[in-house]
């Protein structure tokens, strides 16, 4: 156990200081707020007595069920910067938080996940700016956490004072999904927790400034993990698709997985990647940003130390990752090829692209190679059937006799005309 620090700590109600009290969970047993306007997960409501199971986060409790967990609603276009905070009930200065993670597939999500202090309450996105009080503590790895339920802990980049604890996913098609939080005042050996270049951190956000728009070249590729499989052709979507650098999800693809953007990496030898980690438990990344699946990429090496990176177009399009897990053959993947938004009513048109990478309503020529084809097989059906009827009754004149009756020759099979509808048939057996 960690040596204490003599921290001091303002009792809110009586006004007193206190010591901070050693190596605690300050966070246990504390309640827990959420954003309204996002609200929380159906798994977390008990349908009969109308109740919400919305303290999950502080009951101590690291067990299996969505009740002892915090899960905001599935990420969506709609879903926009879902929170939840804890009153510590008085102010302390906190030096690290440790976080129990869920099921393995709810990893990834917890990547760029800001751990913010304050004095003030946490209750709406503009009290986790730095203009409002707001202090930066921690921010978790864009990859997510560690693993399956573990605790992961995260040290302060700095020491911060407050009464209040947020955790925020910025931004839309974001979703917190965890199962506990801890909050302590102790000493801590562990190295302050960076924030990845990738991950935006709200904090220093004024309140009135705008949101960001993607410059008109911040687009890139992204496509079927297999584009050849039933799944693709039944939804009747494109292999490919041009997206904003910031989209994390699509509105279409095969319905078996989900509409997460994933993430597949490739080498020069060859060799796809697409899962993370141990063998024994292994993660799979989805959801995430062009520039969040470039970094995991290009984070991750052989056993030679050679590095990885996002495929290119051709290679996705190859299905060079091919059967490499995660389902990410029925997900789109980002890949490194960048692509152009061009003007249309809504001014955000997609392009889609054939499995050659061409456009489809510029190159597709499969249909008039296939008339072609039809054609030509019944013009040769009709011909070879006039040519033999032709034949058939040149023999028989020649091989008359002198009483009108034919000579005993060998038998010319009987060929009757077919139908044009008959013609179809023969065409379709050959063609199938």
């Amino acid at each position: 156990m960690a040596v204490a620090v003599m921290v001091t700590v303002m009792d809110i109600v009586s006004g007193s200081t206190n010591d901070c009290p050693g190596d605690v969970n300050l966070a246990l047993g504390k309640h827990v707020g959420y954003n309204q306007a996002v609200g929380l997960h159906e798994v977390l409501h008990e349908v009969d007595n109308d109740y919400w199971y919305d303290q999950g986060a502080t009951d101590g409790v690291y067990g299996k069920a969505y009740e002892n967990c915090v899960v905001t609603p599935t990420p969506s276009p709609d879903i926009e910067s879902p929170f939840v905070y804890i009153d510590l009930e008085a102010v302390y200065e906190i030096t690290k938080v440790a976080i129990g993670t869920a099921q393995k597939n709810t990893l990834a999500v917890g990547g760029c996940m800001e751990i913010v202090v304050s004095d003030n309450v946490l209750d709406s996105v503009s009290s986790f700016q730095s203009a409002n009080g707001a202090k930066h503590c921690a921010t978790v790895p864009a990859e997510g956490f560690s693993e399956k339920w573990a605790v992961d802990e995260f040290a302060c980049e700095q020491p911060v004072t407050g009464r209040y604890v947020g955790f925020i996913q910025w931004g839309t098609n974001t979703v917190l999904h965890f199962c506990e939080a801890e909050v302590y005042c102790s000493d801590t050996e562990l190295t302050p927790t960076a924030t990845d270049d990738i991950c935006e951190s709200g904090t220093d956000i004024a309140p009135t400034e705008e949101p960001t728009v993607p410059s008109p070249d911040s687009y890139h590729w992204i496509a079927a993990g297999d584009g050849y499989t039933d799944d693709w052709y039944k939804v009747g979507v494109r292999n490919a698709e041009c997206v904003a650098d910031s989209d994390v999800s699509v509105s279409e693809g095969p319905s078996c997985c989900g509409y997460d953007i994933a993430v597949s990496c490739c080498i020069d030898n060859g060799v796809a990647k697409r899962k993370f980690g141990e063998d024994d438990d292994p993660k799979c990344y989805q959801a995430k940003t062009y520039n969040e699946a470039k970094a995991i990429c290009e984070g991750e090496t052989d056993n030679e130390g050679n590095n990885y990176r996002l495929c290119t177009l051709k290679e996705m399009l190859k299905r060079k990752t091919k059967g490499a897990g995660c389902n990410h053959d029925y997900r789109y993947n980002w890949v490194s090829d960048e692509c152009n938004i061009c003007e249309s009513t809504d001014m955000m048109a997609r392009h889609s692209t054939d499995i050659s990478g061409g456009n489809v309503a510029e190159n597709d020529l499969t249909p008039m190679i296939v008339g072609v084809a039809i054609g030509a097989v019944v013009i040769a059906l009709i011909t070879t059937i006039i040519v033999l009827l032709t034949k058939r009754k040149r023999t028989d004149l020649e091989i008359k006799t002198g009483n009108g009756q034919h000579v005993n020759t060998e038998h010319v099979p009987d060929i009757s005309v077919v139908s044009t509808g008959d013609i179809g048939v023969e065409e379709a057996n050959v063609e199938n």
